[in-house]
C-alpha cells in the first residue's frame, strides 16, 4: 500500500499536536475542577495523558487500517528472520547513550560548561511514595505499552511509509528524528534520534517490528528497575 509522504507526515503531526494538547487539556482540568485527589491527578496529569494518547494510537490504527487494507504484515507484526537482533539493537541503545553521556562529560572537561544542560536525560513521573495502583500504572506503561505504541508509530507506520517515496538512510533518519521530538524534551534529542534511527534499522534488517518493541522494551524495563531499587 503507497501511503503518500503528505498523508504520513499529517498523521504523524496530528499525533504530536494532540499529545501536548492532552497534557494541556488535562492539567487544565484538574486545575479548574479542584477533584478529591487533585494532588494525586495533578502530579501524574502526564502519565494519564501519555496512556490515553497511546491508547487512541492504537484505536485509529486499527480503523485506518481497515480503511486502507493494511494488514499486520505490514506494520511489521510477523516473525522476524533473526531474533539475535533485539540483543543488537539493545545493546545499540546502551552504546549511544553511554558514548552521549560520555562525550557531554568531556566538553565540560575540556571546559566547554555551557553543555552541561544537555547531560540531562529524560526524567520519568516515578515516586516510590506514591500510590501502588499509579506505580503499577506507570511501570505497566512504561515497560509495555510505550514500547508498543511508540515503536507502531515510528518503526511501524512511519518508517514504512516512508521507504516508499525516500531512501533508506533518509526514511530511518526521520523516522528516528520524529521519535525524538515527541519525547518533548530537548536534551534527549540527539540521543534519542540515534537510538530511533537504530531501531528503525534493527526494523528493516530483521523485516520484523517486534526486535525493536522487544529492545525498546527493554531499555525502559532497566531504567525503570534502576529507579525501584532508588
Amino acid at each position: 500500500m503507497n501511503i503518500s509522504t503528505r498523508e504520513t507526515y499529517f498523521i504523524i503531526c496530528a499525533f504530536f499536536f494532540y499529545l501536548i494538547f492532552l497534557f494541556g487539556l488535562l492539567l487544565s482540568t484538574i486545575e479548574y475542577f479542584n477533584f478529591q485527589n487533585y494532588e494525586l491527578f495533578k502530579k501524574n496529569f502526564g502519565l494519564f495523558s501519555s496512556i490515553f494518547w497511546q491508547i487512541t494510537v492504537i484505536i485509529f490504527f486499527l480503523n485506518y487500517s481497515k480503511k486502507k487494507g493494511l494488514t499486520r504484515i505490514f506494520y511489521g507484526f510477523n516473525k522476524p528472520k533473526s531474533w539475535k537482533v533485539v540483543l543488537h539493537a539493545w545493546l545499540g541503545a546502551y552504546l549511544i547513550f553511554s558514548s552521549y553521556g560520555l562525550t557531554i562529560y568531556l566538553l565540560e572537561y575540556f571546559g566547554f560548561e555551557s553543555i552541561s544542560a544537555l547531560s540531562k536525560m529524560q526524567e520519568l513521573p516515578f515516586n516510590r511514595d506514591d500510590n501502588m495502583i499509579i506505580l503499577f500504572i506507570l511501570v505497566t506503561s512504561i515497560t509495555i505499552l510505550a514500547p508498543l505504541v511508540e515503536e507502531l508509530l515510528f518503526r511501524g507506520f512511519m518508517l514504512n511509509a516512508l521507504l516508499f517515496h525516500m531512501s533508506v538512510k533518509r526514511a530511518t533518519f526521520i523516522s528516528g528524528l520524529c521519535f525524538a521530538i515527541f519525547h518533548l524534551q530537548l536534551t534527549v534529542l540527539i540521543p534519542f534520534t540515534l537510538v530511533g534511527w537504530l531501531f528503525a534499522t534493527i526494523r528493516i534488517k530483521s523485516g520484523s517490528l517486534w526486535p525493536s518493541i522487544f529492545a525498546h522494551a527493554g531499555v525502559n524495563s532497566v531504567s525503570t528497575f534502576f529507579l525501584l531499587l532508588q
